[in-house]
């Protein structure tokens, strides 16, 4: 009987303990959640008090404090209740903090105030909200187009790049400021690897200006990277008209013309590679189609090389690319 009964006495204590982790969890999960919170808006100082000449960043040491010391009925000027709407920020009244700035906003056209709600739905990773709100924006400014430049270049400026991205791809749907616009994000998402969204928005300038020679030549690296051979080769042949020797792209067109089996394009295009450019040049296949008394020593990845070109796999693809298969 007692063998009996360990089973089912290990069975209640398993349950106990399972009760026990759940409610611990149950309780830290809502406190680890505020203490992220916590940590993202009131240790944030991106929240601005001023605009005017060189921004001014707010400094909060105790807003419950400050917060208690303010009669609301009492706030006139726009300073004020902007600087009341970072307190409830720092305090965690988000959902206040933004009926405040959005009140301003309706009649006043403060760009201190856009700021700082741009940073409330950034944070909170509202970007749908991000952007209905540049574009709202935008309209009541859309007659000032250096104005509406300035913002962003402002945001980028304060090295808050991800909200100037945001607020370039909205004005990018203005009409007379869609070229600029688009070359801010694209050349962000370059600036960060993500690849995928800086070919899309390469690709869409080119469609405002086809000879647009920094859409050209990341588009030719981009598809080089992406294994898109064929789209590289034609991106350059369109630098070309507008560049005529950009060597800097030759090892990406190199590599291009190799897989897509151009190899008398391949030795054609080596002619032209400047020597130091074609010893930095870390693939393999430069030292294949170049001839066999190549300086190897002169080469960070010899050993690598040399190795390949003396395999059989290597004497291989050496003789097909010079007997054109």
């Amino acid at each position: 009987m007692e063998l009996l009964n360990k089973p089912n006495q290990f069975h209640i204590i398993s349950i106990i303990i399972f009760f026990l982790n759940s409610c611990f969890w149950g309780i830290m999960k809502p406190a680890l959640e505020e203490s992220l919170e916590e940590s993202i808006f009131q240790k944030d100082k991106k929240f601005l008090i001023s605009a005017s000449g060189k921004m001014e960043y707010s400094f909060v040491s105790n807003p419950q404090d400050e917060l208690k010391k303010i009669d609301k009925k009492s706030l006139n000027t726009i300073a004020e209740k902007n600087r009341y709407a970072i307190l409830l920020v720092k305090n965690l009244e988000l959902d206040d903090a933004e009926e405040t700035w959005i009140k301003i906003l309706e009649t006043e056209n403060r760009v201190e105030v856009f700021y700082n709600l741009l940073r409330l739905y950034f944070l909170k990773e509202e970007y749908t909200k991000a952007k209905e709100l540049s574009k709202k924006f935008i309209l009541k400014n859309r007659s000032d187009k250096k104005k509406l430049l300035s913002i962003g270049n402002s945001l980028k400026e304060e090295t808050r790049f991800e909200e100037a991205t945001i607020y370039y791809d909205t004005l990018s749907e203005e009409s007379g400021l869609e070229l600029e616009s688009l070359e801010e994000v694209a050349r962000y998402f370059y600036s960060i690897g993500d690849n995928k969204n800086a070919l899309l928005y390469y690709e869409r300038i080119l469609e405002i200006f086809s000879f647009h020679a920094e859409a050209l030549s990341r588009l030719v690296i981009l598809n080089t990277k992406d294994e898109k051979y064929e789209n590289a080769i034609l991106y350059f042949q369109a630098l070309k008209k507008i560049s005529p020797k950009p060597t800097e792209f030759y090892p990406f067109l190199f590599r291009a013309y190799y897989e897509t089996g151009e190899y008398d394009l391949c030795l054609s295009l080596l002619n032209e590679i400047p020597e130091k450019v074609k010893r930095e040049m870390d693939i393999i296949e430069v030292y294949l189609v170049t001839e066999p008394n190549f300086p190897f020593e002169k080469i960070q990845t010899k050993s690598k090389v040399e190795n390949f070109y003396s395999s059989p796999e290597g004497k291989k693809l050496y003789k097909d690319i010079f007997s054109g298969y």
